[in-house]
């Protein structure tokens, strides 16, 4: 290495003294091309570059010269350094550093103002400070006596703390020698000179590398003179270095020829050794805090060192006065401590979201950064995330940011390369290129097939957080989630209930901004601060910058932040020197310029009065960018070229545009809420210029498509949809790729109002099938009906029919009556009426189809007909009735009864062979709703339909097949025998391509209630949740009811969740609420609501419900099914058991006798089984005498025997215990622990659903 020193002393003798002073080339700042900082200035005093007069040279640096100025057209004096010409990299590096240091605030910190572009010259314009350098003062503290030691400690901690709030800021300075060292006129520590200022990121850059070399050789860290590392220990260091000079002047024994360390730049160890002798070579009158504190900033590894905020309290018990790391978190003590336990939780192996939402200016941010902080700290975690802007038109776009973070990260040398099966491995790269170098298809990785290609996608998502999770805990951060494009919400919501643990998800948005469909497991409202919060903070404030507030200045000021931290900070901001309201606080001026501030609007109006024009213009292309942008694309679109760094940096000094100075997009509007307030002093004529630049620009620059939607949000706002459609069309195509078929459908949808004839009937039925595959079904819905209007009549009936069918499962049942009306009348089909009428037709239509059966197929019409319109259009109604029926039958059961008669007739002459054997699944399955001969043809019928189902080779007519003999078991209350068909039934399904959802929600609604029956809760459980996400992944609302209620409403009471439990009937009742007449959909809340009162011991309420049943209910489908009845008359012993286990005087034996008979009268054996055990409990608690209690006994041993034989495990283990309390008086407990072994999370209470 060149050797860039020659043992020269630092620190000159005594400014007195006559003694020579040897060269000092080590300790001057060194740029990468070699150049230091020995120039002659180009300039005078009395020159005037610009508007700047110059005055005295105030100092020189390594890039230019530093003058004392006033600025003409403002009166203001200020500190100007002036560039001198150099290498391109060195200005553009000293640019970055000024801009980097514009937003800082603290007092041991000069504030710097704005860049400026004179004459041809780059200059910097900032803050004056009256003082002399460290090199300087240090001379002067030896005049000090002891207190020099006491005054150094002081300087060296209010150095460190202007580091330390570098530091936590992301920012190292790299150029720390005394020269860049100001003791300023009140004898406080400041730190000068940024144009050396770099970045560090520990996540991302841990190291700092950099390919070059720059600062004060003499000054060098170890790691940045050997490796080019530039660390915020490196800094310490430095200041180290410092610190020991000073000492060694300070010290009386040293050498005053040789007062500055030799240090090695050739041997490590040996300059290592020079540095451990120095500090030992002190004498005994240094300060032993000050010498063990050299000690160790001065340590050769930079994890040894202490940090500067660490070194900005030394010796002080308490922070000191100048210490302000950041601005302080006040008044949210017990929202922190939440979210600090939530994060504690997840790495404790949960999976959960935290949700934090507030009006915008309120503090989330803030909040947030400190749980951050907090995840950082525990350093085994992983914290990825993202931010979502109004107007990123861009697919999954939380997502896109959080992957370019992950390959960031994993591209690094301590990580692996993650294997993933194939399906999701192409998957990622599909959607996220930038993922192609972390992640690999592995073939020994068994892919999750889901029932889409789009769930497909959202599971490749899910597999790749269970790779991040083994190497720690994953926090997934989303800010503004209120802006998240639905696509980026679905992947959320399926994230947020994933298995494995060490997984959460926290979501920052508006309040009422939470689109999810999860709830979040912990929710943080964050108010306005209070009067006390707010006195605080300006306060603190106040004590930072050293003014006085008085009384009324501090009510003032409060009153016009009402509470919001961000309107606090924004008035804190103007409390510096040069600040709106420094010398109003101060008491210097008193021209109102305090009462003006009635509002923070007002504060702002100001600050962009103070801009110059063309940072006004700039601003106006940054409010109506509504993404990041860059320094280069302003230039373009300002014409300013390099002069809009001076612009960039007048706009961040102003607080109104926040610049992260990363040389990519990276600039933005300071606050949302400033944005909106911005545009609003736009007219519609200047909104509609910038947008149209935009789009041009954009437009330029697109290559590879990926801002065809920017440009296209442009064009639009800009009011040239012609010239948008193209790009909203490439847009939809783009998202696509990315698996986000909701952003694809609706850039299809949007520019369909644009576009005419053919084109336009493409793009709508394109939108529609998108929006399908998005599974987003009520718009998918609006689109077919709008194509409906578009075609021809025969067309219109299919798309009619398509919106019917999707509006139904999207729970919209109003909306799907009104369609099924139009479509029944177009198709001369039953249409709804009342229920006296429904059955007089529903006669009518029986005799009709019996007349109808008994001419079979003879009438059939024979295939040179099969183009005749009335074949075309009785196929259209025999669409209709097999594809509505069903589904209508939840909530309009008459209706769907005439439906399904007139679809078999339809089907015999009409139908294929699949549709004839669905329409016979269908008769079968209405014949056998009650005991008697017709249950037993209907099952012979169904064993004569399963070969015919076979021959068709079609896996959904054999999984019909299938499901209907499970249904009739089901149906007959063979519980134990609904299972094996239908699994047989699934695994057909599961072989057929198309969609089965409805079809697959009723085979799992029984299969929940023969597993009830059963006492298998374990799989229950785990069907019900697999299903509920499924429907929600689906935005299948009418799946999700069916789901949710019944006996999958116990899946949440399996989890001892009754709120959540309660929280959902709710959501189900509004929904229902808004149509008539939900039938079967409300016997299944009624059901749910039952076990809910029993679950929490509420029997009175239960009772209740039981006496308030709708009395319609006995008269429609719900009554003539046998299995529902006998389920109403469980609930009324079982109730009744209840009321009178609590209260033996009072009438409920009445009640449950009486539910016995009605049980027995079914001549059911699971109906007989259940009246035996309700029997032999009613007699159990009413016992007046040794023969009641052996009756007792002889019932509850034949219902265990009954419930034995058909195993009835739940009602075999309940009659078990309630003998043992005959026998032994005390109950074995047999069912309470099968229900533990199930993980019945309280077993007590859930056992009351089945006994007493």
């Amino acid at each position: 290495m060149r050797n860039l020193r020659e043992n020269e002393e630092f620190f000159p003798v005594d400014p007195a003294s006559d003694t020579k002073v040897r060269g000092q080339r080590d300790r001057e700042t060194h740029l990468p091309d070699g150049s230091t900082d020995q120039f002659i200035p180009p300039w005078k005093p009395g020159d005037q570059l610009g508007s700047f007069v110059l005055g005295e040279l105030l100092g020189k640096g390594s890039s230019g010269f530093v003058y004392r100025a006033c600025n003409k057209d403002t009166g203001h004096h200020c500190a100007l350094k002036l560039l001198t010409p150099a290498k391109c990299e060195n200005l553009v590096r000293n640019k970055l550093g000024f801009r980097r240091m514009i937003p800082l605030r603290h007092p041991g910190l000069i504030h710097v103002d704005r860049i400026h572009y004179l004459d041809g010259y780059i200059a910097f314009s900032m803050e004056e400070v009256k003082g002399q350098t460290f090199a300087v003062g240090v001379w002067e503290l030896t005049q000090a006596d002891n207190d020099g030691y006491r005054h150094l400690l002081s300087l060296m901690r209010q150095y460190a703390s202007a580091l330390a709030v570098m530091h936590s800021n992301g920012l190292v300075h790299r150029d720390i020698k005394p020269q860049n060292l100001m003791i300023d006129h009140q004898g406080r520590g400041r730190l000068i000179d940024y144009g050396l200022v770099g970045t560090i990121d520990i996540a991302d850059d841990p190291n700092g590398f950099r390919d070059y070399l720059v600062g004060a050789p003499h000054f060098f860290a170890p790691e940045s003179l050997w490796e080019q590392y530039y660390l915020p220990a490196s800094d310490v260091f430095s200041l180290g270095l410092v610190m020991l000079d000073a000492l060694r002047v300070l010290d009386r024994s040293s050498d005053p020829l040789h007062l500055s360390i030799e240090r090695s730049q050739d041997c490590r160890r040996e300059d290592e050794a020079m540095i451990s002798e120095a500090v030992e070579d002190l004498s005994s009158d240094v300060p032993t805090v000050l010498r063990e504190a050299c000690l160790e900033m001065l340590q050769s590894d930079p994890v040894d060192r202490p940090t500067a905020a660490e070194l900005s309290r030394l010796g002080l018990s308490t922070s000191p006065r100048f210490l302000f790391l950041d601005r302080p978190i006040i008044g949210r003590e017990k929202e922190l401590n939440q979210a600090f336990a939530w994060v504690d939780s997840i790495f404790d192996g949960g999976v959960g979201r935290l949700h934090i939402e507030g009006e915008s200016g309120v503090g989330k941010s803030c909040l947030v950064e400190e749980i951050e902080q907090y995840v950082r700290s525990k350093r085994w975690g992983q914290l990825f995330q993202a931010k979502c802007r109004s107007g990123e038109d861009f697919p999954m776009q939380a997502f896109d940011q959080i992957a370019d973070t992950i390959a960031t990260r994993y591209m690094k040398s301590d990580r692996e390369i993650m294997q993933l099966d194939p399906v999701s491995a192409e998957f990622l790269h599909s959607a996220f290129p930038v993922l192609k170098d972390v992640v690999q298809a592995s073939v020994s990785a068994v892919p999750v097939r889901k029932v889409s290609q789009r769930l497909d996608a959202i599971e490749a998502g899910v597999r790749l957080s269970e790779e991040l999770r083994l190497m720690g805990p994953l926090i997934l951060l989303i800010d503004d989630v209120h802006w998240a494009d639905r696509d980026s919400l679905n992947v959320l919501d399926r994230l947020q209930n994933v298995s494995g643990g060490m997984l959460g998800i926290i979501t920052i948005s508006r309040p009422k901004g939470d689109r999810q469909v999860s709830p979040p497991h912990l929710k943080l409202s964050i108010d306005p601060l209070s009067h006390a919060a707010s006195k605080e903070l300006l306060l603190h404030a106040a004590r930072r910058w050293s003014v006085q507030l008085d009384h009324d200045a501090l009510e003032s000021l409060i009153t016009a932040a009402q509470g919001s931290p961000l309107r606090l900070v924004d008035f804190t901001e103007e409390f510096h020197p040069g600040g709106l309201l420094h010398h109003t606080v101060t008491g210097e001026r008193a021209d109102g310029e305090l009462g003006s501030m009635s509002n923070i609007e007002r504060l702002w109006e100001l600050r962009v009065a103070r801009l110059s024009a063309e940072a006004r213009t700039a601003l106006s292309y940054i409010v109506t960018a509504e993404n990041l942008i860059s320094a280069e694309q302003l230039s373009e679109l300002t014409g300013l070229g390099e002069s809009i760094d001076a612009v960039l940096s007048e706009l961040v000094q102003q607080r109104l545009v926040r610049d992260d100075i990363t040389g990519d997009e990276c600039i933005s509007v300071y606050h949302d809420s400033i944005a909106d307030n911005l545009a609003k002093t736009l007219t519609e004529e200047q909104k509609r210029e910038c947008h149209l630049a935009w789009a041009r620009l954009l437009s330029r620059q697109n290559q590879g498509g990926k801002l065809a939607a920017r440009i296209a949000g442009h064009f639009f706002n800009a009011h040239e949809p012609s010239r948008a459609v193209s790009f909203a069309i490439l847009a939809a195509e783009d998202a696509d790729r990315c698996f986000a078929k909701t952003e694809s459908a609706r850039w299809h949808a949007r520019a369909i109002d644009h576009l005419h004839g053919p084109e336009r009937i493409e793009r709508i039925r394109i939108a529609a099938e998108t929006f399908i595959e998005a599974d987003r079904l009520a718009d998918a819905a609006k689109y077919f009906q709008m194509l409906a209007l578009e075609v021809g009549h025969k067309e219109s009936v299919n798309y009619r029919l398509k919106a019917t069918s999707l509006l139904i499962r999207s729970g919209f049942f109003q909306e799907a009556r009104d369609q099924l009306r139009t479509l029944t009348e177009l198709l001369n089909l039953p249409s709804a009426k009342p229920r006296w009428l429904s059955q007089i037709n529903i006669a009518r239509l029986l005799l009709n189809f019996a007349y109808v059966s008994m001419r079979g197929a003879s009438k059939r019409p024979d295939d040179q007909a099969a183009t005749d319109e009335t074949v075309i259009r009785n196929r259209q109604r025999l669409n209709l009735c097999l594809s509505i029926s069903n589904p209508l039958a939840m909530f309009d059961n008459l209706h769907a009864f005439e439906l399904n008669i007139v679809g078999s007739g339809l089907a015999i002459r009409y139908g294929n062979e699949a549709e004839r054997i669905l329409v016979e699944v269908g008769n079968a399955l209405f014949s056998s709703r009650d005991r008697g001969a017709k249950r037993i043809r209907s099952e012979i019928v169904m064993q004569q339909l399963l070969p015919r189902a076979i021959a068709t080779k079609n896996a959904k007519v054999i999984g019909d097949v299938w499901a209907g003999i499970g249904f009739l078991q089901g149906l007959a209350m063979r519980w134990s025998s609904v299972e094996a068909p239908m699994t047989k039934c699934l695994n057909h399904y599961s072989e057929h391509q198309d969609h089965v959802g409805q079809e697959l929600c009723h085979v799992r609604a029984m299969s929940l209630c023969a597993l009830w029956h059963i006492g298998r809760w374990g799989q229950m459980r785990s069907m019900g949740e697999e299903m509920l996400e499924l429907s929600q992944q689906r935005n299948d609302q009418l799946q999700w009811m069916i789901m949710s209620s019944g006996h999958g409403g116990v899946t949440w009471l399996m989890r001892d969740q009754v709120e959540e439990s309660e929280r959902i009937r709710i959501q189900n009742a509004a929904k229902m609420g808004q149509s008539r007449d939900v039938q079967m959909l409300d016997f299944f809340e009624w059901i749910s609501l039952m076990q809910i009162d029993l679950y929490k011991g509420d029997y009175q309420g239960a009772s209740q419900r039981l006496s308030k049943m709708p009395s319609s209910w006995h008269n429609l489908m719900v009554s003539i099914v046998q299995a529902h009845r006998v389920m109403v008359q469980q609930f009324v012993a079982l109730v009744g058991l209840h009321l009178l286990k609590q209260n033996p005087q009072g009438p409920w034996g009445k009640q449950v006798k009486k539910a016995i008979v009605r049980l027995r009268r079914e001549r059911n054996p699971f109906a007989e089984a259940m009246a035996h055990f309700y029997e032999g409990l009613l007699l159990q608690l009413t016992a007046c005498s040794p023969k009641d209690i052996a009756e007792a006994r002889k019932h509850l041993v034949i219902a265990w025997e009954m419930s034995k034989e058909d195993r009835l495990r739940p009602y075999q283990l309940a009659a078990e215990d309630a003998i043992a309390v005959i026998d032994h008086g005390k109950s074995a407990g047999r069912l309470i622990q099968r229900m533990d072994h199930h993980g019945i999370v309280d077993s007590q209470r859930f056992s009351r659903l089945y006994t007493i």
